[in-house]
């Protein structure tokens, strides 16, 4: 047994243990039935005791819960309150992780010092946000999705080196379909398609349905037969999403999410066979998604058809393009905010605003980022983004599981692509794709280390 092994079997809870818990979630459900209002009080030591314990309730709670309460622009108390489990989160990853660190592969330890080094850089831009005067709450808005993008590599390596491979892969299929059905409810409940539910419909982040079509594509191909039905309908939900919604940007990812479920083939003639397979699979999904999405979901079909077929025009007449003319403003006034302070960056986030051609400005440009947090800033984000390509360098010896690194692969590829056109980053589900694909990643990187080190060990004895 490792040590990571070990560390998650430290607490082995006896009857009596149980019976407490019982107990207390029976006053606690007690209290909450006389006190209503204050029912976050009453469940917050419950979900600490269970941050503290458990690597899959930390990954759990970072993603999912960060789903349903970042979705509103506005600062509440359930932000506030998730950002403190986020920091026991981190404080108890980061306890296990120096635990075990000396065992831990080369390339797993490379990552966290490059999330280190990312989180150091953002602190240095924070406080000089702070030193300049801006509130401490507007620096945390904005600084919350650089945030949990650099500590999205501490969290994975937590939960990657205690849990199985297929529990890790479930709970990226689950958070990333949550997250891609929130983009989808907000992009309808902006159209005044859907009713405004809940916190779900405001959190609209497209790097959830791009992570989930990635990890259902590499999967398609991985898995038997017996389960490829799934991972071909959620393939077909995060492509319809794309497309329902209009989402042009998706032209440009497509290219990454191909390169992942190529790489995840066996190479030869059977990688065109089993590619050329699953584009059909995925394309019969699709359509499927699509016509019940048209109708049942009462989907404005023709508006999303007309937005599509802009994208010829666009690439005909491109000054046209008012989404493309836009940019190119924007791009000219964040230039001349890089210019005036490039090495921190001397806007707020989204709150910046600009008067070319009357408009407020929206950080659709890729010079966005230079402009929020200058060049310390944009150090942070590559620092991170090293690292996760660092992990996901092929190994000499052949991997068992060669699925985790295709996707992490394909995601950091398709980050890639959308750092074109704006600030790739201040997407809330960034740093929540990369956790759930790097957890299983790191997973098989521990397992294909262990087994080496075993295998030396066999030779030694056998000498």
């Amino acid at each position: 047994m490792t040590v990571w092994e070990r560390a998650s079997h430290r607490f082995e809870p006896s009857l009596s243990a149980w019976l407490l818990v019982a107990l207390l979630s029976i006053a606690a459900g007690a209290l909450i039935a006389l006190r209503p209002e204050d029912w976050i009080i009453v469940v917050a030591p419950f979900v600490g005791g269970a941050l503290l314990l458990s690597p899959v309730a930390r990954l759990a709670f970072v993603v999912l819960v960060g789903i349903v309460v970042l979705g509103p622009p506005e600062f509440t108390t359930a932000k506030a309150l998730y950002f403190g489990g986020v920091m026991v989160c981190a404080v108890a990853s980061s306890q296990n992780v120096l635990h075990g660190w000396g065992r831990l592969p080369r390339e797993v330890r490379r990552l966290l010092t490059c999330s280190l080094i990312g989180l150091v850089l953002l602190a240095v831009v924070a406080t000089y946000r702070v030193l300049s005067g801006v509130d401490a709450i507007s620096v945390l808005r904005d600084f919350a999705p650089y945030v949990l993008f650099a500590i999205a590599p501490l969290v994975a390596v937590d939960a990657g080196s205690t849990q199985s491979l297929p529990l890790l892969r479930m709970l990226a299929a689950l958070g990333l379909a949550l997250g891609s059905l929130g983009y989808l409810a907000s992009w309808a409940a902006r159209r005044g398609i859907l009713a405004d539910v809940g916190p779900i419909t405001a959190f609209g982040a497209f790097s959830m349905p791009v992570a989930l079509l990635v990890l259902a594509g590499v999967s398609l191909i991985a898995t038997g037969s017996g389960k490829r039905g799934l991972w071909a309908l959620l393939a077909g939900f995060a492509l319809g999403t794309m497309i329902l919604t209009g989402t042009r940007s998706f032209l440009l990812v497509a290219p990454a999410v191909l390169a992942a479920v190529a790489w995840s083939t066996p190479s030869g003639a059977a990688r065109v066979r089993r590619l050329i397979g699953a584009i059909a699979v995925v394309a019969t999904a699709t359509v499927l998604v699509i016509s019940v999405g048209v109708a049942v979901g009462g989907l404005d079909f023709a508006t999303v058809a007309g937005r599509w077929s802009l994208v010829t025009s666009a690439i005909a007449d491109p000054a046209a393009d008012q989404s493309i003319a836009m940019r190119i403003a924007q791009t000219d006034v964040a230039v001349r905010l890089f210019a005036a302070n490039p090495l921190f960056g001397v806007a707020t986030g989204l709150g910046t605003a600009y008067t070319a051609a009357g408009n407020s400005y929206t950080s659709d440009t890729p010079v966005a980022l230079l402009a929020d947090f200058g060049l310390v800033g944009v150090g942070a984000v590559l620092a991170v983004l090293t690292g996760w390509l660092s992990i996901a360098r092929p190994k000499p010896i052949v991997e068992q599981n060669a699925w985790p690194r295709s996707a992490v692969i394909g995601m950091v590829l398709a980050a890639l692509s959308l750092a074109l056109i704006g600030p790739v980053v201040q997407d809330k589900g960034l740093g929540f794709s990369f956790l759930v694909l790097g957890a299983p990643l790191i997973r098989t990187r521990i397992d294909v280390s262990e087994s080496s080190h075993d295998q030396v060990l066999i030779g030694q004895l056998a000498a």
